[in-house]
């Protein structure tokens, strides 16, 4: 055997050895290849309240996945420094091991060009979970751009624990800011809000409660206009670049079918971005707490679907909030999934459930979300029949409530 031969079969041998060793990501299940592309937004308007200098103006960084050709490498998973923050923010220690996550690949091509003769396309726009990389989310992102829509994922900077600007530099989080909003009194008052809502009281008197603790200097209040205004800027992206004659998406998007999803602190801000933005036509929560005094009571106007996970933590509070929510209002469970499985955790727990993710196979988990997420979109953006009973005989997990 030569030596050419000798390298390349040790390259195919470590190739699939890792493939085994490490966690990988589901491959997308659309038609289309896959692109990712990193901007920056800098709001000279919009004063930094994340931090204390007063010279500080809000930059985000946004991540746009979508259907793409299949060349260019491949996108890393998670920039080194954006890991080492994660890992820290977790306290595994050091017996436990996630380095793959730097080593791992996803399935976009780095600045790879739009497909071509897609016609435009619907965009979505992502907010992720409080203190949570929008990296954790890649597999979603994935799934939804290889059927054909554009993904605008922001991230909240100061936030989010580290976030990746394309220069590569990274700004991590602001804890000491974000735990000093949290003082006892607060805390006290969450707690007995909490203590309230679940309770045989009656809805009126639960979502009374509720609104005297949001309309007042509670901390998730303030986040639920700073971050809508975060996402009202990754929808001025997009139809900047939609507009942009030299830039790679000019004309393929479709701005006025515009979608919004978030998990966690983000689903919640997104049902205020429903709201308040008249651009974005259709949303969903995955699994947030609604936090936000405009939604308690609030009758939506537009499609909304809250998605939670098969435990009763966030049920109680959002049964209150939601309780006049009308006819343009869904809500699904998925049994045998908790908070985190809504993120990529669920694919790295392993066998000794390192992240305290669901009963749910981890794939599995992938691909129910996904195709959740595709059929109320495809529905409200693409004008596809909703194919709800289809969904349902194929994940039994997925009830709607």
């Amino acid at each position: 055997m030569c030596l050419r031969s000798i390298i390349l079969f040790a390259q195919t041998c470590t190739l699939l050895f890792s493939q085994f060793l490490f966690p990988q990501l589901p491959e997308p299940s659309g038609p289309h290849c896959v692109g990712k592309m990193k901007f920056q937004i800098n709001i000279g308007d919009r004063p930094e309240q994340y931090t204390e200098s007063p010279s500080d103006f809000r930059k985000l960084a946004v991540d746009v996945w979508y259907p793409s050709t299949c060349n260019g490498d491949l996108a890393r998973y998670m920039h080194p420094k954006v890991f080492q923050a994660y890992k820290a923010s977790k306290k595994l220690g050091d017996s436990v091991d996630i380095s793959f996550m730097q080593q791992l690949k996803t399935h976009a091509h780095l600045n790879a060009k739009v497909v071509p003769g897609l016609p435009a396309a619907p965009v979505l726009v992502f907010s992720h979970g409080s203190s949570t990389p929008v990296e954790l989310y890649t597999s979603f992102m994935l799934q939804l751009a290889s059927h054909g829509y554009f993904v605008f994922a922001v991230s909240h900077t100061y936030n989010s624990i580290a976030v990746e600007f394309p220069d590569g530099s990274v700004v991590t989080a602001n804890r000491t800011y974000f735990d000093k909003r949290w003082t006892d009194a607060i805390n006290t008052g969450w707690e007995d809000m909490m203590t309230f809502v679940k309770s045989g009281a009656d809805l009126e008197a639960k979502r009374a409660k509720v609104q005297t603790l949001y309309g007042s200097d509670f901390p998730a209040s303030g986040d639920m206009k700073i971050w809508p205004a975060d996402i009202a800027s990754a929808i001025d992206l997009a139809i900047t670049l939609n507009k942009d004659r030299a830039g790679p998406f000019h004309k393929r998007l479709n701005t006025r079918k515009i979608g919004g999803f978030g998990h966690s602190y983000g689903g919640s801000a997104m049902a205020n971005a429903l709201i308040s933005d008249s651009r974005i036509k259709v949303a969903v929560n995955l699994d947030g707490w609604q936090f936000g005094p405009v939604v308690i009571g609030h009758r939506f106007k537009k499609p909304f679907l809250y998605v939670r996970g098969g435990y009763p933590q966030p049920d109680a509070l959002n049964t209150a909030v939601y309780s006049l929510a009308g006819p343009k209002f869904k809500q699904l469970k998925i049994i045998g999934t908790g908070h985190s499985d809504f993120t990529d955790l669920p694919l790295f727990s392993g066998k000794d459930n390192i992240f305290n993710t669901g009963e749910l196979h981890p794939t599995r988990n992938t691909y129910v979300i996904s195709d959740i997420l595709l059929t109320f979109f495809d529905a409200h953006l693409k004008r596809k029949k909703a194919t709800w009973s289809s969904l349902l005989r194929n994940y039994p997990e997925a009830q709607f409530e």
